[in-house]
């Protein structure tokens, strides 16, 4: 990801990867496996383990596993951000204040089969998207995460965002 420019894919092999990932780019990040065979893994180490930070952007991350047991899995500063067959598990604890699953500031989100579950953060604990931003979600769902204070377990929006669903499941 280093040497990353727009426009480009990156394949990453079937496996699990213990990794602390920027993206700086516009890029197309494809795990070959797909979300039961390519674990993107914080280790632990992580406080982030996919940090976009590229405010003019368009990201996509497709075919994934991506969990931070220690952090936030996913944090992204984009325009447009998108998770195709992706789940999002295991990520927060204690010290985790909000989004351990995904912290969006942008404005375009689109959630395409994304599974969210059990996170743990004091609040937002799946989902924590910025104010003004426009979010699709269809198929996947959110179960088994805890917002430590009550407020957001699922998903917290900003002011003036929007959100659309369909086929989308609650549990827990």
């Amino acid at each position: 990801l280093d040497d990353a420019v727009d426009g480009d894919v990156i394949e990453v092999a079937a496996g699990t990867w213990y990794e602390c990932l920027v993206v700086t780019a516009s890029v197309r990040i494809v795990g070959l496996g797909g979300s039961s065979g390519t674990t993107l893994d914080g280790g632990g180490v992580c406080a982030v383990v996919l940090d976009v930070q590229a405010p003019a952007a368009s990201v996509e991350l497709a075919g994934f596993t991506v969990t931070a047991p220690d952090g936030r899995a996913l944090q992204v500063e984009a325009e447009s951000f998108a998770l195709d067959d992706v789940v999002v598990t295991g990520s927060g604890g204690s010290a985790t204040t909000s989004g351990a699953g995904l912290a969006f500031t942008g404005t375009s989100l689109s959630l395409t089969d994304a599974t969210f579950s059990d996170h743990e953060a004091e609040t937002c604990a799946a989902l924590d998207i910025a104010d003004g931003a426009v979010v699709t979600m269809s198929g996947g769902g959110f179960s088994e995460n805890e917002a430590t204070d009550g407020v957001g377990g699922a998903v917290c929006l900003g002011s003036a965002a929007e959100l659309t669903m369909e086929n989308v499941s609650f549990t827990g």
